[in-house]
């Protein structure tokens, strides 16, 4: 899948670095500061996204980056504990846009009252034309502007403020039936006074708990990232590994999800996606991987 051919392009890359440096001559003061710069200056521009997008898909794009940039990082780590150093920028907490969410919720909000409003806007039909959807509406008949609107602010408000009691609460949230569910769903009570406007935020409400997921899961994938620089940077035996994993400071929340192969070569993550969406595809778009060579 694409998610798998980005971290195999990214593995790659970090074998071209490596032997290409060893083919001039292996740890190269030049070599070095070249990969220092490079692998440094990708994590500032990340964290630069990451807490200046206001925008939902401007914080996937740079949640995306920084997938890519953690797998090649941690792919050079494990096959040159010697870069470990230069990889300590990525070890700092990550933005706090992260973990607050709430700011691309209010834009997508702001968004979709701006679609509400253009949907009253429309212009009037020409004398002689004929639209029953257009005649309706514009009679306030099935769709009432007003009430819309109000629908719309009710569940973003109710969204934002489910996010006051964290992050994993409000997935946990989402996925029992929760903001966006069926259970909340705007087909119940009194919808028929306004069924376009129920349709429309139906519709046009993004999968929220799918969202909340890769947030999460970036943080997941952070966490394991410092855990494999550091275990590369310690220079620890394989077969030590899950031993001395369980010695270090992870959150509860990632050492529930971590796993170590027999051989100590293999650390894994169950995602967040995998858990909230795990008969959708894309649960695996984040898969958390992190695959050490054999000892030579």
């Amino acid at each position: 899948d694409q998610r798998g051919a980005e971290r195999a392009a990214g593995e790659e890359q970090a074998i071209v670095v490596i032997e290409g440096r060893e083919s001039h001559g292996r740890d190269t003061d030049d070599h070095n500061q070249v990969d220092h710069a490079m692998l440094g200056n990708a994590d500032r521009l990340n964290r630069k996204l990451l807490d200046a997008s206001h925008s939902l898909i401007g914080q996937v794009i740079a949640m995306r980056l920084t997938h890519n940039t953690l797998d090649v990082a941690t792919s050079l780590a494990v096959r040159d504990p010697g870069l470990t150093p230069a990889l300590a920028s990525l070890l700092e907490p990550l933005p706090d846009q992260v973990r607050n969410i709430k700011r691309w919720m209010a834009v997508e909000a702001a968004f979709l009252r701006g679609v509400i409003s253009e949907v009253e806007q429309q212009p009037r039909l020409s004398a002689g034309e004929w639209d029953i959807g257009h005649w309706l509406t514009r009679l306030h008949i099935g769709w009432h502007p007003e009430r819309t609107m109000q629908l719309s602010d009710s569940r973003s408000l109710r969204s934002i403020a489910q996010l006051d009691e964290g992050l994993e609460a409000t997935m946990r949230a989402e996925a029992s039936g929760g903001l966006g569910s069926a259970s909340s769903s705007t087909w119940h009570g009194l919808t028929w006074v306004n069924p376009v406007g129920s349709i429309l935020i139906d519709i046009s409400r993004p999968a929220y708990a799918d969202y909340l997921a890769r947030h999460a899961d970036l943080l997941l994938h952070h966490e394991v990232a410092a855990l494999a620089i550091n275990i590369a940077a310690a220079n620890v035996p394989s077969a030590e590994r899950r031993a001395w994993t369980a010695t270090q400071p992870i959150s509860p929340a990632t050492r529930s999800r971590i796993t170590w192969s027999d051989d100590g070569l293999v650390l894994a993550a169950r995602t967040w996606q995998q858990t909230t969406s795990p008969d959708r595809p894309v649960s695996t778009r984040d898969e958390i991987r992190v695959v050490s060579p054999a000892a030579r």
